[in-house]
């Protein structure tokens, strides 16, 4: 339960001057994730939550397990109850991918990165170069190469 002079702390950190449908950002710091943070308790009991989820429970309860709390509007400092629901891990991974907010293609900031002049290369050069040898020489694995080849990924790439 979160205390009447806690949930009034907790308010007074929101600017809500957009009104009710507007996202209502965090004033104070936000992590390096964009993520806006506060402390809750006190003594040995303080622990690190995560504001929207803190404006969700002050809002509508308790967040029910396995549940996260997502953004329909996709600011992390908003704290705004209406731009939230309620979904699973894999809704919230599905609705970054329906908006195109997830890492894809070139925004992908894993170690091996593809570009569509890569892919055209490892499909031009399929049979003449080993899949390793491709692998190598555009900085993935031989899986992602075999799949580009494949058009398991990158499948729109002429």
């Amino acid at each position: 339960m979160i205390s009447e002079r806690r949930t009034r702390r907790f308010w007074a950190m929101v600017d809500q001057s957009g009104g009710p449908a507007a996202c209502w950002p965090w004033k104070g710091k936000v992590e390096k994730s964009g993520y806006a943070r506060t402390l809750v308790g006190s003594g040995e009991d303080r622990q690190h939550w995560l504001c929207h989820r803190l404006a969700w429970m002050i809002a509508n309860g308790p967040i029910p397990d396995g549940l996260d709390v997502c953004h329909k509007c996709d600011n992390r400092r908003c704290c705004n109850p209406a731009c939230f629901f309620l979904g699973t891990q894999r809704d919230n991974m599905q609705d970054a991918v329906s908006k195109r907010r997830h890492a894809y293609g070139e925004r992908n900031g894993g170690g091996g990165v593809l570009t569509p002049d890569a892919v055209r290369l490892i499909r031009f050069f399929r049979g003449i170069h080993t899949q390793q040898e491709l692998a190598d020489a555009t900085g993935v694995t031989q899986s992602i190469v075999s799949k580009v080849q494949r058009r398991e990924i990158w499948a729109l790439v002429a």
